[in-house]
Parts: C-alpha cells; structure tokens; sequence
C-alpha cells in the first residue's frame, strides 16, 4: 500500500495509532520489570521511538510508504506487499475485540499483559522479512531481543534464546544502558512476557504450539488466538482474498510461475487438510467456511497456473 503526499494526514493518524498501543505494550511490560530506573524516563522514550520507527520503516514496502515511493531496483524486489503496516493493523484490530476492557479488577492485570504479548508479538513477527529466506521468524526473534535488551535491561548476549533453540529456557540479567553496565535480577513476570512473545513469533513458523504449552491453557488460547488472527487474512470475502493471493505472489515474484502455482497449491491443501483451520472458537465460527471456499478456489486457480487478480485481468 502507497500513500500519495495529499494521504499525508490519514497516514499521520494511523501511526499515531499504532504508536498508542505500541505505547501502551511496553508500558505493561516495564511496569513487570523491577529494575527499570524511572530516572531515565526521558532515555527511555528516545530508543522506544526509534524502535518504533524501525518497526514502522520495516512494515512499509522498505521505506516507501513513508518515502514518497523512492527507493532503487533491488529494494523494490524484496519490497513488501502483503506483510505491510495494513497488516499489521488488521491484527492489532482484532486484539482490540477480543480484549475489550473488563471491570474486573482482579482480571485487570493479566489481561493488559495478554495484550502486552500480543501486541508486541504482532509488531515484530514480521519485523524481517524477506521471501527468499527460511529464517524470517527466528531472526524477528532475535530481534525483538534486542529490542528487549534496549528497552527492558534484558540481555541479548546472556539469553539462553537463540536461533537454533528459540523457545528454550528462562533470560537472563546483565545489561548495558546509557554507557553503563549494569548487573540485575529481572522480575520474573517481565521475564515471563518477553519469553511469551518470542515464542509467540517463532511458532508463526508452522502454526502451532510448541509442545512445552500443552500444560499452560492461558498461554496456549492466547498463542492460538494470536496465529488465527495472522491467519485471518484467510477468511475474507472472495474479493479481498485475491487480492491478498496476488500480493502474496508479489513478494515471491523471483519464483518461476509454473513453481509457484504447484507449490502454493500443496501449501493450501495441507491447511484444508486439518480438522479446522482456526483453534479459537469464536474465529472459526466466524471464519472457518469462508476461508476453506477461499483456499479451495485458488488452489483451482493454481492448478490451471493461474493467479488470482493477475492473470485474471
């Protein structure tokens, strides 16, 4: 999606939107972490807005949404599509009915750090992309830690997460900020959060939840309801799920055609292929039969090498 200059206010309005509950997350989550140092409020503020313009430049077709549509040849064959702000938006929208405020105060807490993790974990799950890699996720894990190591006095290099091993373990303690190194013993429940959205962002790999959330139903229905809302996209009318298949062609344009039809057709037969597509209840009722018509129709498409919106012109 491209914004003209005359756009130039409504983009405006969704950053500071997205900006709110991207506030809002980190708040939660430094309110969790018992060695924050409220004396460097002002520091704080600084790297979480250059965090937050990294996240954004990311999201916007390399820097072209809010570049006025510059950027060289190379940068536009790995531009973004599909996994754009749009998307991002799309997500956060969802989060927002299904953690409406409660009155609750007893339930208060544990909600806003639900939508802590959900929040943060929609703004970095595709924090790297690139269509020709296999590491996409893992490296958004990455970095979000270090993300976490400049904003929350967690630390990257003492982290027992990694690439190869990225749901494994409790992080750690020694951190450096503002030319200052500080040793510290992170609260457990900020611990606990940063931990949730790394895996959070890992599991968008297959969809699915790691077999170490079987025992913990809170965790495992808000990591389900987070991938159902990525996969959302999926249970759009007909006419918005082309134009998602096309923009996802997009992004894979460096794929021979006869290629891509074949293997994005056994991608979708093996979601059909599952008992359902969507874990949480209210998700599938709403979407479920739309999105088996979806995949059903582009992967009739893509065995006659067509595809939706491009060559149906």
């Amino acid at each position: 999606m491209f914004l003209s200059s005359s756009s130039s206010s409504s983009f405006d309005h969704r950053l500071e939107h997205l900006k709110k509950q991207w506030d809002e997350a980190i708040a939660t989550i430094i309110k969790e972490n018992n060695n924050h140092d409220n004396n460097n409020d002002d520091d704080d503020d600084d790297v979480c807005n250059k965090w937050f313009n990294d996240i954004v430049k990311r999201h916007s077709s390399n820097g072209t949404e809010i570049q006025g549509g510059e950027g060289d040849d190379e940068e536009k064959k790995e531009a973004r599509f599909y996994h754009t702000l749009v998307h991002l938006e799309e997500m956060l929208g969802y989060i927002d009915i299904f953690l409406n405020p409660i009155q609750d105060d007893t339930k208060k807490q544990q909600q806003q750090e639900d939508r802590a993790v959900l929040i943060l974990s929609t703004f970095f799950h595709d924090a790297v992309y690139n269509a020709k890699s296999s590491t996409n996720e893992e490296d958004s894990a990455v970095l979000f830690r270090q993300f976490a190591n400049d904003v929350l006095l967690l630390s990257a290099s003492s982290s027992s997460f990694s690439s190869s091993n990225p749901l494994k373990g409790m992080h750690s303690t020694a951190s450096t900020k503002s030319n200052t190194t500080t040793t510290t013993t992170t609260n457990t429940t900020a611990n606990e959060l940063v931990n949730r959205i790394e895996t959070y962002i890992i599991a968008t790999k297959t969809h699915s939840a790691p077999s170490n959330y079987n025992n913990n139903k809170h965790y495992k229905y808000y990591l389900h309801l987070f991938l159902d809302i990525d996969m959302s996209v999926l249970g759009k009318t007909s006419l918005a799920y082309d134009a998602y298949a096309y923009a996802i062609r997009q992004e894979y344009a460096f794929v021979p055609h006869d290629v891509y039809c074949t293997k994005r057709a056994d991608i979708l037969e093996s979601f059909l292929q599952r008992d359902y597509i969507f874990d949480n209840v209210v998700m599938r009722g709403v979407l479920e039969g739309q999105c088996r018509d979806n995949l059903k129709r582009e992967i009739g498409f893509l065995r006659k090498g067509v595809i939706p919106c491009m060559d149906m012109k």
